[in-house]
This record gives C-alpha cells, structure tokens and sequence, in this order.
C-alpha cells in the first residue's frame, strides 16, 4: 500500500493512492478524498478571491443574530410594537418588515442618515403616527404606501411635524405643494416614484453644502 500525502498552503490530509491506473475502487477514493482536503482561499494580485481555488470549509449553518435582538426590557417591547405596526400596515411580513425596520432606524445602512441616527430604538407611536399620515396623503392607497415605505424606509423614523435642519413628513409634502406645484393625483404618482423626497431638508439652489442626499435640487 502507498500512502500519499497532499499538502497545499498548510493544508494536508493522507490517503492511499490507487495502485495501477485501472484500479478503479482506490481511484474514486484517491480523489474524493483529495477534494476533500481543506484549501484555504487566495488572493490574486488584485485583492480578489481566485476563482481558481476553492474550499471546501463549511459556512456557518442558520441566519446571523440580528443587532437589535439584543435588546431587552421596554425596548424590546418597543421594537416589537413597531415591527407588529409596520406588518399590520403595509404589504409586508416576517424580515421583510423587520429590514424596514432595521433601515429607517439605523441598524443598517447609513446611506441617508450618515451617522445621525445610530442604532435608535423605534418609538411605536411615532411610527404609527407617520404611517397614519403618509396613508392620508396617499389617500388609504396600501399598494402605494407599501411601495413609499420600501422606496425610503427612514420615512417610518421620521416625525410628520418636524422642520428643517430636521426632516419632516409634513414639511416634504408642503414643499412639493408649494415650490413643485404638485398636488393631488400627480403628489401621489410623484410620491411613489421618488419616495426619497420626504428626507430632504436642504434646498442649496446652486449654492452646494454638501447635503445632496437630503437637497431638493438633486431630487
């Protein structure tokens, strides 16, 4: 019996190796075992993952604990509140409602908030408080506030009577009144469409401060 022993950037195992080429039972052995041994992944000269080389390392089994389910005591309860709001409301179930969730406060991308909301804890009535106003303007049209809600979700942490420097629901749909001459039917179909608005607070008019994610002259 040879025994043949593969080693690959520290990675090694041992195995018998067939003995003539027709010895058909130790061959399928010899590489399935082969295959079998641990290869860490490298990178190519441009820092990617070779395609070339792969693992065979299990991944994690099961979804990653979210953040938030760390919480405990009343901000537990506050979470959960929201979250039950957020289903009962929209078109939306399970972790979709609670990526909603996960976005608008924080515990995910800051492409909007950019640091200025940070792992906050939702506060129930404040969120059925913009869900029930957005659901005014769009006239109890669900299929569109669904659609709103999941364009811009932060909308569920903004609060309806805040104003500038502070984003305001409110204050968004008076602007787009106002300054936009848009109202009704056509508010609706133009709030559908770029949900984001309702963040904005800047209107720079030529005069950049950096606020682009949040300026009406980008919308």
């Amino acid at each position: 019996m040879m025994m043949v022993t593969a080693n690959f950037r520290g990675a090694s195992c041992t195995f018998e190796a067939p003995k003539t080429l027709h010895d058909t039972k130790n061959r399928v052995k010899f590489f399935a075992k082969r295959r079998a041994v641990q290869i860490p992944p490298f990178k190519g000269i441009c820092g990617r993952m070779d395609s070339r080389v792969s693992a065979t390392s299990e991944a994690p089994v099961g979804p990653e604990t979210p953040k938030w389910a760390a919480l405990n005591g009343p901000e537990l309860a506050s979470w959960k509140a929201s979250l039950a709001l957020v289903e009962d409301r929209l078109d939306v179930k399970d972790k979709e409602a609670e990526g909603l969730l996960v976005r608008a406060f924080g515990w995910g991308s800051q492409l909007y908030w950019r640091k200025q909301k940070v792992e906050a804890v939702p506060n129930p009535d404040q969120v059925l408080a913009s869900i029930e106003y957005l659901d005014e303007v769009l006239v109890g049209n669900k299929a569109d506030l669904t659609k709103v809600v999941k364009g811009f979700p932060e909308c569920l942490a903004i609060e309806v009577d805040a104003s500038p420097p502070d984003a305001g629901l409110k204050y968004a749909i008076e602007y787009v009144k106002a300054d936009w001459f848009l109202d009704g039917k056509i508010l609706r179909t133009t709030l559908a469409r770029k949900p984001k608005i309702l963040g904005n607070v800047e209107d720079c008019r030529g005069d950049c401060k950096g606020m682009c994610h949040r300026c009406w002259a980008t919308s």
